[in-house]
């Protein structure tokens, strides 16, 4: 009986001891599944943390060239704002000068009319586009707009500006004293005065401004010096000094 309850005793034994070996098998197996799962999920978060720190740097990156154009676009914006403001107090000291020379051009254009009737022949040819279209007195209830009136007297004016300062060649048939309409070679020296010669060389004279068109008088004495001149005018003859006669009279518009 005391063989039989040792021999139980034993078996019973190996039992349970093979029961906590197997257990602790498991939870051994367990224990490193766990540890590699572990392992796994912490190379898995450094892969994870590296590319959020890449994504945040970059992120940051992007967000200081942001803050530096928002910077650059307030900057650009003061300064238009600056330049806005200069612009407009331009724009009102031109609407101010813009408005006097509005109350002075039906002066100005009535005094360039009346200069007008004093040109020389060729310089009013020249600029008889412009004369029509400058504005009467009393005359005309739709005027053109400021722009082009100012256009009109400033083309005229420099027009007579340039003929002033050079020597010009004109050829006109006119009719001067008994010697009939024939055709003459009229040298004007700016707005001063004119010298002409006909075709033969014998007949010529001087011209001095008037109202209405240039008074003409004959002096065939100055024939040569005049053809002369001419020719010199003409690249014909070389430069000399002349001696020609200077008369003026007649009264300018004032």
């Amino acid at each position: 009986m005391c063989f039989f309850l040792c021999q139980f005793g034993q078996i019973y034994a190996r039992e349970d001891a093979g029961e906590k070996l197997a257990e602790t098998r498991s939870m051994l197996e367990e224990w490193v599944r766990t540890e590699a799962l572990i392992s796994e999920e912490a190379s898995q978060w450094k892969v994870e943390k590296s590319i959020l720190e890449d994504i945040a740097e970059v992120a940051y990156r992007e967000l200081s060239v942001l803050k530096k154009g928002l910077a650059n676009v307030q900057d650009s914006m003061t300064q238009g704002e600056a330049a806005k403001d200069t612009l407009l107090e331009r724009q009102q000291e031109l609407k101010a000068i813009v408005r006097r020379i509005e109350i002075r051009l039906p002066v100005l254009e009535a005094s360039i009319l009346e200069r007008l009737e004093w040109f020389p022949r060729p310089l009013r040819q020249k600029v008889a586009l412009y004369e029509k279209r400058v504005p009467r007195l009393n005359t005309e209830k739709q005027k053109p707009n400021f722009l082009l009136r100012s256009q009109n007297l400033v083309v005229i004016l420099r027009e007579a500006d340039e003929f002033n300062g050079r020597v010009t060649l004109d050829k006109p048939t006119m009719d001067i004293g008994d010697s009939g309409a024939r055709v003459y070679n009229v040298l004007y020296f700016g707005l001063a005065v004119a010298y002409f010669v006909d075709e033969t060389g014998k007949i010529a004279g001087v011209g001095i401004p008037a109202k209405g068109g240039w008074q003409w008088k004959r002096q065939d004495h100055i024939a040569q010096m005049v053809q002369k001149a001419v020719e010199i005018r003409n690249n014909e003859r070389l430069a000399e000094f002349l001696n020609l006669p200077f008369e003026f009279k007649a009264k300018s518009p004032k």
